[in-house]
Parts: structure tokens; sequence; C-alpha cells
């Protein structure tokens, strides 16, 4: 994330505090090295499992079901109304719970307004979001949707996803992991949905987790982010959203604000997290199992703007190099050789920077010389400096980020490029 100077030694305070202490990820290479998944999309979870599909990462609670972490990580389903209904409304009551958390803690590990989901229609962003706190005494949240645009009845089907758009806030272990336990309908039937036809996962940081959306550079909540992260935060409209939309792919993220490759603001590397269920959640329980889930078809990286300064004169650190280039065999290796994987210049703040720029080419050119693939695409300077621009175009958030229309002419540049590069 890249922070002013005014805000960042509380972002370093609350993250010492609060943030998982350094640990390597989990060295086990059978789990690491790549298999075809031995059931794709796997839901086993609960009774529920063969009405939903999770999306992202998640992690098994021991009752068995999923608890989200990430942007973007939820379930989906199929709904299709019943056809002796004469209404093409139906109701859905959606299971969404936060564990209990040790009140020592607590106020260092959740976002005072809450966690945040949305509802997608048909890959249509619907209805109010759904917020869920610890103290909420009924987890049970009714929705009520149309099944298609038109009036009167009808059983055409509609695929209905549930997923987190805030982003976990430093917390410990799983504290701030949301669980799904399950959902019910009146006046429609659930079933699985069909697995997507195309996938897109996107590694980075705050850009990429869409933090300071829903804000403007002049905000007072910008000065204390942690209290209201979620409320200004929204995953679903970040420039990686954006993009995979205009792609017509399923979306999953990793994405970390303020997290870098070799680490900045009190946050540990990005390869301390990468192998997570659960941003913050250490255990040998917690690790993402990435042989027993489909590859996705695109790995994007937009990561490096916090380790390369906050200008276009600060150079990477010296190791920058070798740990992107480990970060990209990491995952050649743990997805085989299905995914493009592309690297992405068009971060915020020094996201453009000269240094990253060389540093990220020269990373890709070694990463090819020992047999990978990996393309870089960067956004047009000329798009660049007008959301880079101080908020004069109406395009930036909260310290410097873009907000939903800086991040739209992100990922619609980008998109205009992977075309023309015959990326798509």
């Amino acid at each position: 994330m890249k922070l002013l100077t005014l805000a960042t030694a509380y972002l370093y305070l609350i993250t010492t505090s609060s943030a998982s202490a350094p640990t390597k990820p989990h060295e086990d290479d059978q789990l690491y090295k790549y298999r075809s998944p031995a059931s794709p999309r796997a839901a086993s979870l609960s009774d529920e499992s063969k009405t939903f599909a999770t999306v992202g990462r998640y992690k098994s609670t021991p009752e068995g079901y999923p608890s989200f972490g990430y942007g973007m990580s939820g379930v989906s389903f199929d709904v299709t109304p019943n056809p002796d209904t004469s209404s093409s409304e139906f109701t859905l009551y959606i299971t969404l719970s936060l564990p209990t958390v040790d009140p020592w803690y607590k106020m260092y590990s959740k976002s005072k307004d809450g966690c945040r989901f949305a509802v997608f229609r048909d890959g249509e962003r619907v209805g109010e979001d759904i917020v869920i706190k610890p103290d909420d005494e009924d987890p049970v949240r009714k929705v009520t949707l149309s099944s298609n645009s038109n009036s009167g009845s009808g059983s055409k089907s509609v695929k209905v996803q549930v997923l987190r758009i805030s982003e976990d806030v430093y917390s410990k272990g799983d504290g701030n992991g949301v669980v799904f336990r399950g959902v019910t309908a009146d006046g429609a039937t659930l079933s699985t949905p069909a697995p997507p036809t195309l996938t897109a996962h996107f590694v980075g940081d705050s850009d990429t987790a869409g933090f300071g959306i829903h804000s403007h550079p002049n905000d007072p909540h910008c000065l204390f982010p942690k209290q209201l992260w979620s409320k200004i935060s929204d995953a679903s409209l970040s420039w990686a959203s954006q993009l995979g939309k205009l792609m017509g792919a399923e979306v999953t993220l990793t994405a970390i604000s303020g997290v870098g490759v070799d680490g900045e603001y009190g946050l540990s590397p990005w390869t301390t997290y990468m192998d997570r269920a659960l941003p913050y959640d250490d255990s040998a329980e917690g690790v993402w199992e990435y042989y027993a889930h489909e590859s996705p078809d695109f790995v994007f990286v937009l990561i490096g703007p916090n380790d390369c300064g906050m200008t276009h004169s600060k150079s990477c650190p010296d190791d920058w190099e070798s740990n992107y280039i480990s970060l990209l065999n990491h995952y050649r290796n743990v997805y085989g050789n299905k995914p493009k994987l592309v690297s992405v210049i068009g971060g915020s703040g020094s996201g453009y920077n000269d240094s990253l720029l060389s540093a990220t080419q020269d990373a890709i050119d070694t990463f090819a010389d020992g047999g990978g693939e990996a393309t870089l695409v960067k956004v047009s300077k000329e798009v660049w400096d007008s959301v880079n621009d101080g908020g004069s175009n109406g395009n930036n958030g909260c310290m410097g980020h873009y907000n939903e229309k800086g991040h739209g002419m992100v990922a619609n540049d980008l998109f205009k490029t992977l075309q023309e590069m015959n990326l798509l």
C-alpha cells in the first residue's frame, strides 16, 4: 500500500501489534508439487456441499464449513425458481458469521464497521451489502432477488455469488475469517453451478485488494483507515475485478494492503503469506492445498511498489529481483504450466517507478532463461499519469490510491493491451 508519510507511522504501529509474526511458507514439498486436482472445485465441507461451490481461498472449520478472508472469496450457487410459482422473485437465507474472538485483541482484528459481503446475480452486483460483525446475534441474512429482468414467472436458472469485498485487516490467525454455514431458498431450488469457463487469479497489494476505493483524497476516514477499512475498501471494484469482468473470467485474489515482495510497513514479505488459506493464519491447518483445486487460466501479479519506493528515484532492494523470480517460480511450480503468468505495471503511487520497471523486466528475462514463461504488461504512461494526478481528475481515493473510476481506467487500458498482445 502506497501510504502517505503522515499515516505511515500509524499503520506501522497497528500492523506490528496485530499482524502474525513472520513465518516461512509450509515446507512440505509434496503439498506444493503440482498434481491434477482429485476433486476440482471440491466443496465437501458440510451437508450443504452439493448446493454451492467455493470461490477463491478458504479454510475449512472443524465443523466442515468454509471460512473466507481474502477479497472476492466466497460461495456461488445456481438458483432455479420453482415452476409452480407465479412470482419472478425468490428469497435466500444466507448464514454468515464471525467466530468468537478473544476480547484482548478483538479491537486489533476487526474493522469497526464489520466485514462486508456483496451479492451478485449473473455477475451483476445487486441489493445491499451484507455486513458481518462479531457481536451479531442473528447470523442469517435474508436476500430477495428476481430471477430475471422480465416481469412474470419463469424457471430460468440464475447464478448467485456471495463474495467478500472487504479485506481482512491485519488480524490474528483466523479471527477475521467469515464462516459460511449454508443457504436455503424460498420459491426456488439450489444447485451447484458449473465450473467457470475462464479463471483469473490476481496477486498483489492494496491496489489489487481495492483499498480506499469508496473515498476521496481529503476524506478524514483516510487518516485512520484501520477502523473503517471495509467501509472505504471494495475488492469488487479494483482493477483486478474490473479486468476480470472484461475478460469474462471468474476472479480470485490473494492481495494484502501494505505487503511487498520484500516487505514494508511492518508487514512480512509476500512469501510469508502466499500459501495461506487466510491471510494471517499460519497454522498447519491453514495451508492452502493447491493440488486439490483447479489451476487458474491466468495469474496476474501486481506487486513491488511498496518495495521500490514512493518516488521514481528510489531503487528496488538489492535482493528484489531474485525474490521476484522465486515468486514466479513458485506459482509455476504449484499451478503447473496451465496459467499464463502476467506481471503488471500500473499500481498507484510508485507503480511506474523506473527502477520497478527495469527490475521487473530483468526478473522476467531471468525467469525465461530458466525455462519459465511470463509476460510484462504495462498501463500506458498517459493513463497512469491521469490516475496518479493527486485527485484533480477525480480518479483517486485514500492516500494516493485509485477510486472506482481510476481502477476502471487501468483495467480498460490493460484489457486493450492484452488483446493487442494476443494474450486473450
